[in-house]
């Protein structure tokens, strides 16, 4: 497939060929305005944040782009992520004004639709591809905090995603001392021999919601509560 891009007044303009009518498009990044269904993408979001751990966003990611058919396309990247060797193929035709392509190829998430599609092929990434798809041995390093220090200080521990908000802690290892994060490097020397690296709120089986946050030396998900 060749692909020919330009840049014009920050548009991206790229042509390619599309399998479901055969057709030159053109496709135009999409910058989300206020209007959009803020459940679904807020539910997105969510997916995206819980896969960020300081390396998979650099190659990782999504996009969401307009055709000239008209319509949607969506590319989602699944590899380094529990779905990575997910596997899926769904599609209707109903003419030009009712259809998508939805399938997974080279741990890509890809779903081609018409322009009322958008909401209904990431519904789809959502409910039915995900749930489906999820390896429950694929093991996320996610962050605790920990106990009855002056500054904030966080600990590793392993988790696997239960869904696109959330993680199940599945082992506390030992001796992290070498992977504790921390935002002051110099606050962070003054209380080191008083760090209980078991001191955390957290156990073994408990579901827990995360959070990104800028720590010193990148970005993490830090736990920031338990789910009941």
């Amino acid at each position: 497939m060749q692909v020919k891009c330009s840049l014009f007044n920050h548009w991206r303009l790229c042509f390619t060929w599309l399998p479901c009518y055969g057709r030159r498009v053109r496709r135009n990044v999409v910058i989300w305005q206020t209007n959009m269904n803020e459940s679904i993408i807020q539910r997105i979001q969510n997916w995206y944040k819980l896969n960020c751990n300081g390396d998979w966003e650099h190659s990782g990611g999504l996009s969401i782009n307009t055709m000239d058919n008209p319509g949607w396309e969506i590319k989602i990247n699944l590899e380094d992520t529990a779905l990575e060797n997910g596997s899926f193929q769904k599609e209707i035709n109903n003419g030009e004004d009712d259809w998508y392509i939805i399938k997974t190829e080279n741990k890509i998430f890809i779903a081609y639709g018409d322009p009322n599609k958008l909401d209904e092929m990431l519904r789809i990434f959502l409910d039915e591809f995900l749930p489906s798809n999820i390896n429950k041995n694929y093991v996320y390093e996610i962050y605790a905090p920990i106990k009855n220090l002056e500054v904030a200080v966080w600990r590793p521990v392993n988790a696997f995603m239960l869904n696109e908000y959330s993680y199940e802690i599945i082992e506390i290892t030992k001796n992290v001392e070498k992977e504790i994060k921390f935002e002051d490097l110099d606050k962070i020397e003054k209380i080191n021999n008083k760090i209980n690296y078991e001191d955390i709120d957290y156990k073994v089986g408990d579901k827990v919601i995360c959070e990104l946050r800028s720590v010193f030396g990148g970005v993490i998900p830090i736990i920031q509560n338990k789910l009941t």
